[in-house]
């Protein structure tokens, strides 16, 4: 599963993050290596979490497995 959709430089930091220290999340890259663990049976399913619907639209629009669950935390 793919926890939070975005990526933070390396530190000590806390959420909310400060839009300085976050960095381009690859999620093409993770998605597609995350479907060759599946496809190799080292995953039942994969899934996200906290994906608002425009970052699911963008994994839609190339994912060639869809995740199994949008895990929404409050």
């Amino acid at each position: 599963m793919i926890h939070w959709p975005i990526s933070v430089q390396p530190g000590d930091w806390q959420p909310p993050y400060s839009e300085e220290v976050i960095t381009t999340f690859d999620l093409k890259g993770v998605w597609t290596a995350m479907e060759e663990c599946q496809k190799l049976g080292l995953a039942k399913s994969i899934g996200v979490s906290n994906f608002t619907c425009k970052k699911l639209e963008d994994l839609l629009s190339f994912a060639t497995i869809p995740p199994s669950v949008n895990q929404v935390n409050p």
